[in-house]
């Protein structure tokens, strides 16, 4: 049984092929956290962030607030990814996505907008993989997103790639990310289908060419 860790913070795809992972299975054992893996501490003056490398040179950046990585970025060869700077780090390479922090899921109803907030739940480090998850809460209903982003994958293209999976969301509503993520973000169920927002529970991805 997996006992999630959670640190203190009061963490072609294209035409080619779609890349499958796994949810968190019961028996799969958890494994520490790894600074090459895993930056723990606040991004870019980004407070409750942490940075997933995920392909040797290209880092994710998230926002635990926002439930959403703000910033991709790639090292440059022989360079470091991630600077320290006191008790934070800066984020140092080409920069691949960027969105200012502050913006997160919008759970909607026939168009309108419902008032909702985002809790954090966990981050675990499996085998390959790092998962992330958050729950979207809207009155009695608790909304489970269960991100999953693959370490070191053999593909060199897409620059980076994420898998999403949705629980708890009512038949009547719908999750939509933020404007600036669907811009330079795909959408796409496991069929390859592009979408601009979430009606039905399963698994998404998101890939950033």
């Amino acid at each position: 049984m997996i006992v999630p860790i959670s640190y203190r913070f009061p963490a072609l795809l294209l035409a080619i092929t779609l890349v499958h992972f796994p949810a968190v299975a019961d028996e799969e054992e958890e494994l520490p956290f790894s600074g090459e893996v895993i930056s723990r501490v606040s991004l870019d003056e980004v407070p409750r962030s942490l940075a997933i490398c995920q392909n040797k040179s290209v880092w994710l950046g998230y926002s635990l607030d926002d439930g959403l990585p703000f910033r991709v970025w790639k090292a440059q060869p022989g360079k470091l990814a991630l600077v320290e700077e006191g008790r934070a780090t800066r984020s140092e390479g080409s920069m691949v996505f960027y969105r200012e922090p502050g913006e997160s899921w919008t759970l909607k109803r026939k168009g309108n907008v419902l008032p909702s907030r985002l809790r954090y739940l966990e981050c675990s480090h499996l085998e390959g993989r790092v998962v992330l998850s958050w729950a979207v809460i809207h009155g009695a209903t608790s909304i489970r997103i269960q991100e999953t982003i693959p370490l070191r994958p053999k593909l060199e293209s897409p620059a980076a790639f994420r898998e999403i999976e949705i629980s708890g969301l009512p038949a009547s509503d719908v999750l939509s990310l933020p404007t600036g993520d669907l811009e330079k973000w795909s959408l796409r169920d496991l069929d390859g289908q592009v979408l601009t927002e979430i009606a039905i529970n399963g698994r998404y991805q998101l890939v950033l060419p």
